[in-house]
């Protein structure tokens, strides 16, 4: 490692932290630090006397960039930052081609008032898994009478919490830009937590958000894109009960409500005190009854 005194004297240690300063987005691997701190050089006819990566820690050392590490169980990830970076910034850098999504998402749209702690940060893949799996009542109500599985890749970064998720690749279905993050939007949004209800804390939130949201979607285009997704499971039970809970009486509801339902399904996992809906076939948390 050059001696940090030697850096001191080059004209490129002076001007290079108002350039850093200046660019956006504000939370970067080690590699795109480097590259940036290498073709500035380049730009400005000013030669590196060190390695990118020196540089880099002297600014570290100096605090004009902020390490940040992620610690988890499958070892730690880490990051820098040109300024006390937000949760949202440090999470939409976690993942290439990430998106917020779930309660993340839900909160980012207004969905839910309480400002969370977790965030959720979701990529895809291709899966060589056949959905022709064939479906029983026996099999339902194993899985649903368990606690939901939640992913394994979470980190810890301060006080907050970030969950990072693999879905099938759906080509980002339904994902969005608003403001500077990718995030599923508003149907896609409530497709997720209606089938992953533990990351979004929940029955009783999620039939909240979807009070909240009926008036700003388009039912049709979430009941396309549910078809889109091909599940295995008939989430179109639990989204026909929470539309209809929410207030929805539109056709769309009627089609949901004509379409089969040979399976008694459960609107979350691991239910205490359920309740029966006949309508929809399908067992609820009876804390949905006193929902105001």
């Amino acid at each position: 490692m050059v001696p940090p005194n030697r850096m001191r004297k080059s004209p490129l240690t002076a001007t290079l932290p108002h350039y850093l300063a200046s660019l956006s987005p504000k939370v970067y691997t080690c590699p795109e630090l480097c590259s940036i701190i290498r073709d500035f050089a380049k730009a400005i006819n000013n030669p590196l006397d060190a390695e990118p990566d020196d540089y880099l820690q002297h600014y570290v050392k100096l605090r004009k960039i902020n390490s940040i590490e992620l610690s988890g169980a499958k070892g730690a990830i880490q990051r820098y930052a040109l300024h006390n970076p937000s949760p949202l910034e440090v999470g939409q850098q976690l993942k290439k081609g990430g998106y917020f999504s779930h309660q993340t998402a839900a909160y980012i749209h207004g969905l839910v008032d309480e400002e969370t702690i977790t965030y959720y940060v979701s990529t895809e893949a291709s899966s060589n898994i056949s959905n022709g799996y064939e479906l029983n009542q026996q099999a339902i109500d194993t899985a649903f009478g368990k606690e939901q599985r939640k992913s394994g890749a979470a980190y810890q970064w301060e006080n907050y919490q970030f969950i990072l998720l693999t879905s099938l690749d759906r080509g980002k279905m339904g994902v969005e830009k608003k403001g500077p993050y990718a995030v599923t939007g508003l149907e896609r949004t409530l497709l997720d937590i209606t089938v992953r209800p533990a990351y979004c804390g929940g029955a009783k939130k999620i039939l909240q958000a979807y009070n909240k949201v009926l008036p700003y979607i388009c039912v049709r285009t979430l009941v396309k894109m549910l078809d889109k997704m091909d599940f295995t499971y008939p989430y179109h039970q639990s989204l026909g009960f929470y539309l209809s809970r929410a207030g929805y009486t539109g056709q769309e509801l009627k089609k949901l409500s004509r379409r089969r339902r040979p399976f008694t399904f459960y609107i979350d996992y691991a239910i205490k005190d359920p309740v029966y809906s006949g309508d929809w076939n399908l067992f609820y948390p009876n804390a949905l009854d006193n929902l105001v």
